[in-house]
């Protein structure tokens, strides 16, 4: 095996987290390799898997940390230690689902784990970014191999850059075949449609005789625990489940479990 591809995901996992972060502050995102040492504080463990496999390891010092999560959430004050971590977790994983989409990650599954400081192993980069109000640096560590390193960069290099979700190409031909997971290979074709999304905290069923005695002040229990995942629908269809968070004081919902593709698709289609 080869880590032919690390270096290049390291770098792209760092542009990608910075994209994200600087979407939320509403900065120009910016990401330059760097040399500064860094001291793991809050960590996020990417596990790489499907055309190749290991680990990335995102990591960034206590007090950047601490300044960034506080921005993100609009805090006047530092925020406490799960909030940092469940911060710098969900920018993680948003960069790791981006560069999941991204050329340098074509092929690959992605996803993000909480980590700690003294899992951080294999080669370093130290990258330097500029988010507005917002400066500092992440470290990216890890290895990734392929089996036939030289192979696989060949193929990534021959072969053309996926169109991003919001600009498919729309020109070229299309075949009703099935691709892996399940969805059509002319699903492109469709990728720029809306769909509106709701997320289900809970439903209950009440008398019409109950119904007409609400007012200010009355409580309907939806016979949902509060460490229940929340459903996320489109079409009324389940697509997926997760838990609430709150990002830059609004509310959000980080995704814990997702149907299948197929599901997915025939979901918008109902």
């Amino acid at each position: 095996m080869s880590s032919i591809r690390t270096r290049d995901l390291s770098a792209a996992l760092a542009r990608e987290f910075s994209v994200v972060a600087a979407s939320l502050l509403g900065a120009t995102p910016a990401s330059t390799p760097d040399e500064a040492p860094i001291e793991p504080r809050w960590v996020v463990r990417v596990v790489v898997g499907g055309q190749a496999l290991g680990s990335l390891f995102l990591a960034l010092g206590d007090a950047e940390a601490r300044a960034l999560a506080r921005l993100v959430m609009g805090l006047e004050t530092d925020p406490p230690d799960a909030a940092v971590a469940d911060t710098v977790l969900e920018l993680a994983g948003q960069a790791a689902s981006s560069l999941g989409q991204s050329a340098e990650g074509a092929g690959l599954s992605l996803s993000a784990e909480p980590a700690a400081p003294d899992d951080v192993t294999g080669t370093r980069a130290t990258f330097a970014l500029a988010l507005g109000d917002w400066a500092g640096a992440v470290l990216v560590a890890g290895e990734v191999k392929t089996e036939d390193g030289a192979a696989a960069t060949e193929a990534r290099a021959a072969r053309p850059a996926a169109a991003p979700a919001h600009a498919p190409a729309h020109g070229q031909a299309h075949h009703a075949t099935a691709a892996p997971g399940g969805a059509p290979a002319n699903l492109e074709v469709i990728l720029d449609i809306d769909l509106p999304i709701t997320v289900r905290f809970g439903a209950t069923e009440m008398v019409l005789q109950m119904l007409t005695r609400l007012g200010p002040g009355s409580i309907i229990d939806l016979e949902r625990s509060p460490d229940d995942p929340v459903d996320v629908l489109v079409s009324d269809k389940v697509v997926a489940r997760g838990e609430v968070v709150v990002v830059a004081g609004n509310y959000g919902v980080r995704i814990t479990e997702v149907v299948s593709t197929a599901d997915r698709i025939r979901s918008m289609g109902a």
